[in-house]
């Protein structure tokens, strides 16, 4: 992975994933994800498919999120970044600086951010501040044109039940739900109502 914009925390595993190496063992589904991701050129990438996907553990939704960092890579991306929610809710709370901006205001800004573990949260006694900094971060991200993907292992019926209706209704209106381990129209990728026009 040669972008230094690939997140600060990329995990060392997965740092080389490449759609075409994907592992023939894993769901079928993720097979057709991965190759659909690997036809898609750059304008294709950038119409702005938001996508969640979920299902259970080492499926290969962590690897699908950085093998499709690495192919925006290739397209000579440099506006990505890769997070999970703990670190991404760490860094909010402790104020921290992402390459000179505030964290939030980086998060909200980067052309394509993959956000994994969703859910996986502390939930202290501040964790209605993170959940409206979550809401506020997928929102402002899909008006102003930012492309989000998500992973969790949580179904969009857990995160009704973490973040309340607002956020599960949004999700589920705007994003391509893309359960791994369950036959997915393909299709639906490409679906008009599903495309969001760049500004």
């Amino acid at each position: 992975m040669q972008s230094d914009r690939f997140g600060l925390l990329p995990r060392p595993e997965y740092r080389n994933a490449k759609l075409s190496d994907i592992d023939k063992r894993s769901p079928s589904d993720l097979l057709k994800l991965a190759k659909q991701f690997a036809k898609m050129d750059r304008d294709s990438i950038y119409k702005g498919i938001n996508l969640y996907m979920y299902g259970s553990y080492r499926v290969g939704k962590t690897w699908m999120l950085h093998a499709i960092a690495n192919r925006l890579i290739e397209l000579n991306e440099k506006s990505l970044f890769y997070v999970t929610a703990p670190i991404l809710q760490m860094g909010v709370q402790k104020n921290l600086r992402l390459f000179d901006y505030p964290y939030l205001d980086y998060l909200c800004a980067v052309r394509f951010l993959m956000l994994d573990d969703l859910g996986q949260e502390y939930r202290g006694a501040q964790s209605g501040f993170i959940e409206t900094t979550l809401e506020y971060l997928i929102r402002y991200r899909f008006n102003n044109a930012r492309v989000t993907y998500i992973a969790t292992n949580g179904s969009l019926e857990n995160i009704q039940q973490i973040y309340g209706s607002s956020l599960f209704d949004f999700i589920n209106g705007e994003y391509v739900i893309f359960n791994v381990e369950e036959k997915t129209n393909m299709s639906v990728l490409l679906r008009n109502d599903r495309l969001r026009k760049n500004k």
